[in-house]
């Protein structure tokens, strides 16, 4: 990794850095010293922003009071903790390896090393939950008082221990009415507790949005280092092979580690949409006018879901409100030009 980010530095000589983070796996489980090292290249190689916001994913039985001091003096100065759910039994069922009682010394191992920007995920939608337990989950997450909070609906990975219980009927998967419930009320507690749905999976109190999730939404430029990791610069694409002996040993053998791909203007376009009307500021439809199919083929089906209230529309801007939000990726895969 330290070696591709001079790689990445040669191809992409003029590339500043806004934004650091550490995710896509366990970031938390590399020796202090191993993150001190990649953060250090980055800043030897790349113009940084000061102030920079720097994020690690962090598992919560990893966050020792001294990990947490280590990262902090390292300018580590935001937090994303994986915690998914505050009951072990839900814990368990998802494979995780951290329990409830690691949840909250990690958090508060964290606020002594002085980090107030933490970020918490929590799932929704789980086999066997109900109202009440997700409601009792969220205040548990409330009470803990970060300022951002991610939370996303189960999703089911093929060849895994769940989608086996699940085929098997071990487990029983909840309704899609009983989803959209957690939805809601995720949205209405989450409200009523001061924090803006920003994003229709990210909820976060006043000045702790992330500003590195946030320019992915943007659609702007941005690099990725190690396995399978994805960079987008300009129209271009670009991501590295997900296999770690096949990435290292194509590396060291001077051969291309990484596939792209240049986004055609329907590519681009579905991505202005897509990323969008997930948003709360939404899309401005001056952005999609210079593209050529933008009266022909999208404006069409724009105004059907206006009509039916998928879609609002003011001042020239269109977004998704409402319990519309849950059901958001089959509206903006209606707008999309194929």
């Amino acid at each position: 990794m330290l070696e591709e980010i001079i790689h990445k530095k040669e191809h992409f000589p003029t590339f500043s850095v806004e934004t650091i983070y550490f995710g896509g796996g366990s970031p938390s489980f590399i020796d202090p010293k191993g993150l001190a090292k990649i953060l250090d290249s980055i800043r030897e190689n790349f113009e940084v922003s000061n102030p920079l916001e720097v994020t690690i994913e962090c598992n919560p039985d990893d966050v020792s009071r001294e990990f947490a001091l280590e990262i902090a003096k390292m300018g580590f100065n935001r937090i994303s903790l994986g915690i998914q759910s505050f009951f072990d039994e839900d814990l368990k069922m998802m494979n995780r390896a951290h329990n409830v009682n690691q949840v909250e010394a990690s958090i508060q191992n964290l606020k002594e090393a002085g980090f107030d920007n933490i970020t918490i995920d929590l799932i929704y939608g789980l086999p066997g939950s109900n109202l009440k337990k997700w409601e009792e989950n969220l205040e548990k997450a409330i009470a803990l008082d970060v300022p951002h909070i991610s939370s996303y609906c189960l999703t089911i990975e093929d060849r895994t221990l769940l989608k086996h219980q699940l085929e098997s009927g071990e487990l029983s998967p909840i309704s899609e009415k009983a989803n959209l419930e957690q939805y809601e009320l995720l949205v209405s507690k989450l409200n009523d507790a001061g924090y803006e749905q920003y994003e229709i999976s990210n909820f976060a109190k006043n000045g702790y949005q992330s500003i590195h999730n946030s320019s992915y939404w943007k659609n702007e430029d941005y690099l990725g280092i190690g396995p399978s990791a994805h960079s987008k610069v300009g129209n271009k694409r670009f991501w590295n092979i997900s296999n770690n002996n096949q990435f290292i040993k194509r590396f060291k053998t001077n051969n291309q580690y990484w596939e792209e791909e240049v986004l055609s203007e329907r590519d681009i376009f579905n991505e202005l949409i897509m990323i969008g009307l997930r948003t709360k500021t939404g899309v401005k439809l001056k952005d999609l006018q210079k593209f050529p199919f933008y009266k022909s083929e999208f404006l069409p089906e724009l105004e059907k879901l206006i009509q039916t209230g998928k879609i609002q529309r003011e001042n020239e801007t269109i977004w998704i409100e409402g319990k519309n939000k849950f059901i958001a990726d089959t509206i903006i895969s209606d707008l999309f030009i194929v």
